[in-house]
């Protein structure tokens, strides 16, 4: 008799991972202030601008993708 096993695996996949621009003066950010995980999919981001001053937050939402293994 077989017996089968299945696994599941649950892994969180970005949809887009890009470093921001500042909106006032266009200047490429590379590390914010502050980044906070919000809840298991959220995590937010605080930046500011170190050409012009101007602060601005983003929210990374993680977007839940299961795949499931079969082993027999």
């Amino acid at each position: 008799m077989k017996s089968a096993l299945s696994l599941r695996s649950d892994e969180f996949e970005a949809s887009r991972v890009v470093r921001p621009h500042c909106p006032q003066c266009d200047d490429q950010l590379f590390a914010s202030s502050v980044s906070v995980h919000v809840n298991e999919n959220d995590t937010r981001h605080w930046w500011s601008c170190e050409e012009c001053g101007h602060q601005f937050m983003t929210t990374v939402r993680m977007r839940r993708s299961v795949r499931r293994y079969a082993f027999s």
